[in-house]
């Protein structure tokens, strides 16, 4: 590249820099590549992550019974969290849980996606209202593609992913 000899191009300092231009340029284009491909493997991980229907039923059932057993430790009422049908997770409120006069939370339910499907669909645990479950319940959830997740509910009311 010839530049001119006169005004600011005349000066020493600036061909010098032109000179080791190239070194900078191959300098930041290797920083550009490896922040894209760093910022592409997190986007994969969380893409990964998205598309893995069992992960994130599980995710949302586990999130209703905590919330459920949450309204029941803030209030006087208990919670009881079942399979209303062989795709939808209801919650119903009562005075006690041997009540037979249930009133559905709709607040507090969940559908479940299509090809995606739970191992034991008769399940049910209520929480009294110091939170306490029921029952002991490990559940599957299944999707269309054959992966798993589960979930457990203790008698001590704690619910966790597995």
């Amino acid at each position: 590249m010839s530049l001119p000899d006169n005004g600011i191009w005349g000066c020493g300092m600036f061909k010098e820099l032109l000179k080791n231009e190239a070194g900078v340029k191959i300098l930041d284009l290797l920083v550009a590549l490896s922040l894209c491909s760093i910022m592409s493997g997190s986007a994969i991980m969380q893409f990964r992550d998205l598309n893995d229907s069992s992960d994130s039923t599980t995710d949302s059932i586990v999130s209703v019974i905590r919330e459920a057993r949450a309204k029941a430790l803030t209030g006087t009422q208990a919670y009881t969290v079942d399979m209303s049908a062989s795709n939808r997770i209801r919650t119903q409120s009562s005075a006690k849980c041997s009540s037979t006069t249930k009133t559905t939370d709709s607040t507090l339910a969940v559908q479940l996606p299509v090809g995606t499907s739970v191992n034991n669909s008769s399940w049910s645990v209520c929480f009294d209202s110091r939170g306490f479950a029921s029952s002991s319940v490990q559940v599957a959830v299944t999707d269309s593609r054959g992966r798993s997740t589960s979930f457990e509910i203790v008698l001590g009311g704690a619910v966790r992913k597995i």
